[in-house]
């Protein structure tokens, strides 16, 4: 073969070949194109996937948190609630009247004045007797010592130069209890219960844990009382008719009917006045109609006096 023609078949196969190999090139980059758009598309996608995840935990947070605030509000709102029925709580239990130094509040018009006059008392470093007790009607007559039998626990053990008061009910009204506490020497409280005091009758109430000694030269303050009075304590008159024997004690049912229970109160007297801030109990079950009964008490005597009848009907 002559060279020319040689030649020409090399040109020939040099031209097919590199047009192949652009063909080749173009498919390739074309593919190299698709899957970078696949991948493009996937990335996209797992973008969009992966911002839409974070949205919903975004707005899952939101709605998390919403919750917690209205959770919080709900507390709140349970919060206000609780309060609020403890206010009501406060305003139920309000028939007992607690009175302090410098908060004394007055119940009426006519007690302004005796408020007023306690608390510039009440600032003094330690009372002076008579000390009237703010408008709870008690009067402390003196302060002085107690030796004899400790009836406030009803233990009656001996006991010697103990902490006493001497205390008058003034106003007109009858006390089914009292509480008076005063601070001595600016250090520790004394506390003195009182039940049952008719009124202008006076008791001597020994300090109510019998420890506390009394000293002459110590310093009282007055600190608080709490009192509950009533018109009159009931005597049950038209029901009961009360007969004593010594320590014994005698109902007879005066009524027409069955009255269940009945509970006779009585107190212990000494030189003219009460003795003790305790009021003793004798109770008499299923008295019926017309009928006597009696009962052996452990500590009325002839110098008892019955404060108080009441029945269940």
């Amino acid at each position: 073969m002559s060279k020319k023609i040689i030649i020409g078949i090399i040109a020939v196969l040099i031209v097919g070949l590199g047009g192949w190999k652009i063909y080749t090139d173009q498919v390739s980059s074309s593919e190299k194109a698709n899957e970078t758009q696949s991948s493009t598309s996937e990335q996209q996608s797992s973008s969009k996937n992966k911002n839409s995840e974070n949205n919903d935990a975004e707005n899952k947070d939101s709605e998390s948190n919403d919750a917690e605030n209205n959770n919080n509000d709900d507390k709140t709102k349970d919060n206000k609630s609780d309060n609020s029925n403890d206010t009501t709580q406060v305003d139920k239990d309000s028939n007992s009247t607690t009175s302090k130094d410098n908060k004394n509040e007055s119940k009426d018009k006519e007690n302004k004045k005796d408020t007023k006059k306690d608390s510039d008392k009440s600032s003094n470093n330690s009372i002076k007797t008579p000390y009237k007790v703010s408008s709870t009607g008690m009067q402390i007559n003196k302060i002085k010592s107690y030796s004899g039998k400790f009836v406030e626990n009803g233990s009656d053990k001996k006991v010697s130069n103990i902490l006493a008061l001497e205390v008058k009910n003034t106003s007109k009204k009858d006390l089914q209890y009292g509480q008076i506490k005063l601070q001595i020497n600016n250090k520790k409280t004394a506390t003195f219960d009182l039940t049952n005091l008719p009124a202008g009758k006076t008791v001597t109430v020994i300090e109510s844990t019998g420890s506390i000694s009394y000293n002459s030269g110590d310093s009282y303050k007055y600190e608080e009382a709490t009192y509950a009075s009533v018109d009159k304590l009931p005597m049950s008159e038209n029901k009961v008719k009360v007969s004593t024997n010594g320590s014994d004690i005698t109902v007879q049912n005066i009524s027409n009917k069955d009255l269940g229970t009945v509970y006779v109160y009585y107190k212990n007297t000494k030189d003219n006045s009460y003795l003790g801030g305790i009021t003793y109990r004798a109770k008499f079950e299923n008295v019926e109609k017309g009928k006597n009964y009696t009962a052996s008490t452990s500590h009325f005597s002839d110098s008892s006096k019955i404060v108080m009848v009441d029945t269940e009907k």
